[in-house]
């Protein structure tokens, strides 16, 4: 146990366990763009995906990979977006894999940005890395990752009819691509991207960018590559910041999920919503989800005409403006925040099971009220997932974690160490014998009732509320059972 993880023990009982703000990446016509109704003869439209495997682009992945309207022939990762390269090829597979579909060819591209590009934050990078805690059965063997510009050139040439590029992440890989061989823009139906905000502010508010200097990140991370890109003779259609503001992740969409969640899409989408839980919070937006269902159901927005330009340096570098002398393009300009909720969760109970379908251990629910931690009903026998429901019966907020101990100690051992432990000393250390229930803590405001989600270990898990000002708090113990294995 690493020491950030000794510590979370102690500090999630009494900080304040508001869920985390997510990473920001905002008359009706047919597109005139790409055209997302249009089916070639042969069957399904081909396309490839481009992403940078953001929580949402899982989501748009996983409704890419059934629709019936569409092929996916390839998929590259953005090096220069939220997920790094390694991880992102291999958490890629992990998903087709749990889809049966191995055979689509995965590659990544370069890592740095052009001169006015923005890394993303590390913290949301290292969130992407880890997958946001999914746990999918590894794919097996598998052939090796292609440079992505290779492998858009390679799906490209292969594809007997023109490839639509669905692009969820920065454009560096396309600009790449495009420059190493020029001729591939002839070759492409054209660009479907969530990206830029056309006439809402950004959603950059970092490294001495606002949101009024109008920058969305899928753009702004690599200026560059996009203005490159949109310099190109190829129809391009974006669903920007405008469209994708009026479709907010519904704050119960794991109730929602959990009523069905029998196939693969609908049970991985459950578990990324369950493991993080601040997904759904306010400030979530189904960004990349919707370009990805809007590619065959255009209908769920409204579609507007354009002609812009990017601004190319500055803190604006990355701004889509309106300018008689720039290029057209086809935009989102709206949409229908309660038929794409259903239009989600219908996409994502198409097709069959995961191979191994994620289940909870059950619920943990505990009571406070004002003076008794109390540990309520059966608690779960069995290590793995589990729900943390925290009724708070108080007149103030309370926060609530558990943590299993290693025999010989006891619960017990655990609770006096905590108790009179100074949790002011910066290099106070956790004892190796005491393992952390993992995910984040729980808190819930006076007289309400919280639900959050932790991994149980096995052990005897004990479970302690505290209440008050940091390093200066009450704790107390609220009891412990056992967990097997």
């Amino acid at each position: 146990m690493n020491s950030p993880q000794r510590l979370l023990m102690i500090v999630a009982l009494v900080a304040a366990c508001a869920s985390p703000a997510s990473p920001a990446s905002p008359a009706s016509t047919a597109p005139s763009g790409v055209n997302p109704t249009s089916t070639p003869p042969s069957g399904p439209r081909p396309i490839l995906i481009d992403t940078d495997l953001a929580a949402d682009d899982i989501l748009a992945i996983l409704v890419l990979l059934r629709d019936p309207a569409v092929e996916v022939r390839a998929i590259t990762v953005a090096g220069t977006g939220e997920v790094r390269c390694e991880a992102g090829t291999r958490n890629v597979r992990l998903l087709l894999a749990a889809f049966g579909l191995l055979d689509i060819p995965v590659g990544c591209g370069r890592s740095t940005t052009g001169p006015s590009g923005h890394e993303f934050p590390a913290e949301w990078r290292d969130g992407a890395d880890a997958f946001y805690g999914l746990e999918l059965p590894p794919p097996g063997v598998v052939s090796g990752d292609i440079p992505a510009a290779v492998l858009i050139a390679d799906t490209v040439g292969a594809s007997p009819a023109p490839l639509t590029i669905v692009v969820l992440g920065p454009w560096t890989n396309l600009a790449d691509a495009f420059a190493a061989d020029p001729s591939l823009v002839s070759k492409i139906a054209g660009i479907h991207a969530m990206a830029g905000a056309i006439d809402v502010p950004g959603n950059i508010e970092f490294d001495g960018v606002t949101a009024a200097d109008g920058v969305e990140w899928n753009v702004g991370a690599d200026p560059d590559a996009f203005a490159a890109v949109l310099a190109l003779d190829v129809p391009v259609t974006l669903v920007p910041l405008d469209a994708t503001n009026d479709v907010s992740v519904p704050e119960d969409i794991a109730t929602r999920l959990a009523a069905d969640h029998g196939a693969a899409g609908a049970d991985i989408a459950y578990e990324l919503y369950l493991r993080n839980l601040y997904l759904s919070a306010p400030g979530n937006f189904w960004w990349d989800t919707l370009a990805a269902l809007v590619l065959t159901s255009p209908d769920l927005v409204t579609w507007a005409e354009a002609t812009v330009s990017v601004t190319p340096t500055g803190t604006q570098a990355g701004r889509i403006v309106r300018a008689a002398s720039g290029r057209p393009i086809t935009f989102a300009s709206a949409a229908d925040q309660d038929r794409t909720i259903e239009a989600v969760l219908a996409a994502l109970r198409r097709g069959t099971p995961r191979p191994q379908p994620f289940t909870i251990a059950g619920t943990l629910s505990v009571r406070w009220d004002g003076t008794n931690c109390t540990i309520e009903g059966t608690p779960p026998a069995s290590a793995g997932p589990a729900l943390v429901r925290l009724t708070n019966d108080s007149d103030t907020e309370v926060g609530v974690l558990g943590g299993a101990v290693i025999a010989p100690k006891a619960w017990a051992d655990a609770f006096a160490f905590i108790d009179a432990a100074d949790f002011a000393d910066p290099n106070l250390k956790i004892p190796d014998w005491m393992v952390p229930l993992g995910g984040s803590g729980v808190s819930a405001p006076a007289g309400e009732r919280v639900t959050s989600f932790g991994t149980l270990p096995a052990g005897e898990v004990g479970i302690i509320c505290g209440t008050g000002p940091w390093a200066d708090f009450t704790l107390v113990d609220g009891g412990s059972f056992f967990v097997g294995e």
